[in-house]
């Protein structure tokens, strides 16, 4: 018994392995290749280059696939990260990115239960515990909308106000902020900050416009002093005026943008609206998700809201709007022909909406024009 004990004994076993240093070595590296063979998939036939290549391939896909995710393109966004991930599996950034996407894809769903959301809201908290916290400000914005969808419009404020703390120009958190304080808990001023914020962080995203046009179009409606109202649905115009100079195939979008450049550039308005009917008679254009869904259009001067289902719902309030176009122009130029064409378009509109369906929206429309250009 006391030979074997001192056969194993640690200073034996330092005694073998000193003489067998060179097998110890090879095996400790064998090992340690394969572990790095399995972990990053790759073979001993991979040359050096190919492996870097790879990595930076993975960086720059997460790259795009973030700065996606923060602008609200959560499609796109996760099939940035699904290249990566094809490229390298287990890369967390990657992972988390999709995961990110599906969980904003899923709430954009019809089908969308808000009790698996609250299911895995603390999972998803987890998320902000990663080191370099990058993925925190995505975090708190998911979980704004959470709260949103539900109704916490307390909650949904802490988490947008936390998410901007995070990263002040963080595109999809301003926007998403920016319609819950015109839609969840009012605040125009808020709104109008928040998409003047968002303009200014890209110039190329015709939503900050329309959202910062919309505010000032609002204010300008409910405002009482002449000279302020009027500097009001100037400062509105502009943003009209420069999403004009963008590719805007929304029609919602663009039948604001026409909706808020009427009373200032009735001509501007009219282009816009024009616009929009192209929109619907293209068959590509039509299809599209944002276009084919429903619209709800809120009426601004009384209680009152008109759902526009079908394409034909939606000529009907086109026309509608260019009846109005023409005759803010015949109100500024005093144009007999433009007061005719309102006519036509008038009568157009109502041909189509033989039930009434949708004239509270011309009538709703008149009366805001009225307030916008007194005679």
């Amino acid at each position: 018994m006391s030979n074997l004990i001192k056969r194993f004994s640690i200073p034996a076993l330092l005694n073998h392995i000193k003489e067998y240093w060179f097998l110890v070595t090879i095996v400790i590296s064998t090992m340690g290749s394969i572990f790095y063979m399995l972990v990053f998939q790759v073979t001993p036939f991979d040359k050096y280059y190919e492996i870097k290549h790879r990595r930076e391939q993975v960086e720059f896909h997460n790259l795009i696939g973030y700065s996606l995710l923060e602008k609200g393109h959560y499609k796109s966004a996760k099939t940035e990260f699904e290249r990566a991930i094809d490229l390298i599996s287990i890369d967390y950034d990657s992972l988390n990115g999709r995961y990110l996407s599906e969980l904003f894809l899923a709430m954009e769903s019809p089908d969308w239960n808000p009790s698996i959301g609250l299911t895995i809201q603390s999972f998803v908290k987890e998320l902000q515990t990663t080191e370099d916290k990058k993925l925190s400000h995505i975090v708190e914005k998911y979980l704004g909308d959470l709260n949103y969808r539900i109704g916490n419009y307390n909650d949904t404020k802490l988490h947008y106000e936390k998410s901007l703390s995070l990263k002040q120009n963080y595109i999809d958190a301003l926007f998403s902020y920016g319609w819950f304080n015109y839609e969840g808990i009012p605040d125009l001023k808020k709104m109008e900050q928040l998409f003047d914020k968002m303009a200014k962080a890209d110039i190329y995203d015709c939503r900050g416009f329309h959202g910062l046009g919309y505010a000032l179009y609002m204010q300008a409606i409910k405002e009482k002093d002449l000279k302020h109202r009027d500097e009001l649905i100037a400062k509105a115009f502009e943003q009209s005026y420069t999403a004009s100079r963008l590719i805007i195939n929304q029609l919602n979008l663009v039948m604001d943008f026409g909706e808020i450049a009427r009373a200032t550039n009735p001509e501007l308005s009219i282009e816009f609206h024009k616009w929009g009917l192209q929109i619907l008679d293209d068959p590509v254009n039509n299809q599209l998700p944002q276009n084919a869904s429903s619209f709800g259009v809120q009426l601004l001067t009384r209680d009152g809201y008109r759902s526009l289902e079908t394409s034909s719902d939606k000529r009907v309030w086109i026309n509608y709007q260019l009846a109005l176009d023409y005759l803010s122009l015949y109100k500024k130029e005093k144009k007999p022909e433009h007061f005719k064409l309102h006519d036509n378009y008038l009568n157009e509109a109502k041909s189509l909406d033989q039930k009434n369906d949708f004239v509270a929206i011309y009538e709703d429309q008149l009366e805001i024009l009225k307030i916008l250009t007194p005679d």
